[in-house]
């Protein structure tokens, strides 16, 4: 019953992250850094996606996409995982770090890293990673923030990519 319930919760938390990093890629949340950070957690969310629904076509024997890559999914799983954490870590840079939403985002995600391990473990290499994808992407962020980066230069490439399709 509690495994449901999580990946019921990961399923949810997943399909949240991947509308709100479209939304922060494409420039609907105009806070500073959220393009950066929209699309580390859209492609993120996109690899959990993918090993959510090859996870699930198993479960239910159906045709899964890709065929017997267990080893890839959990990696395309990790990866995911990461990466969604990183673009929350880009987003704890900003000052947007004084919202509720990011922090309780980030321990969400957090709770659910470790519990995709098999042993619920703090000393999981993946735990590990996420804890450095965080400090990476705070340390990205801070970084652009010092050189003069914000979200002008984000939205400017993205109006001229616009312009050519």
């Amino acid at each position: 019953m509690a495994a449901t319930v999580v990946s019921m919760l990961r399923l949810c938390n997943t399909a949240f992250m991947l509308c709100v990093g479209l939304g922060k890629a494409m420039g609907r949340y105009r806070h500073h850094l959220s393009p950066l950070a929209g699309w580390l957690e859209f492609i993120g969310s996109l690899c959990v996606l993918v090993y959510l629904w090859e996870k699930r076509s198993k479960n239910e024997e159906k045709e899964p996409l890709l065929n017997d890559t267990k080893d890839l999914l959990n990696r395309l799983d990790a990866v995911g995982s990461v990466l969604i954490i990183a673009g929350l870590g880009v987003i704890v840079s900003t000052p947007k770090r004084n919202s509720i939403v990011c922090w309780t985002m980030l321990l969400l995600n957090f709770y659910l890293v470790s519990r995709s391990t098999s042993s619920f473990s703090v000393n999981h290499p993946i735990v590990k990673l996420a804890f450095l994808a965080v400090c990476v992407g705070v340390g990205a962020g801070l970084g652009l923030t010092w050189v003069g980066v914000d979200e002008r230069h984000f939205y400017s490439g993205l109006k001229k990519w616009q312009k050519i399709v």
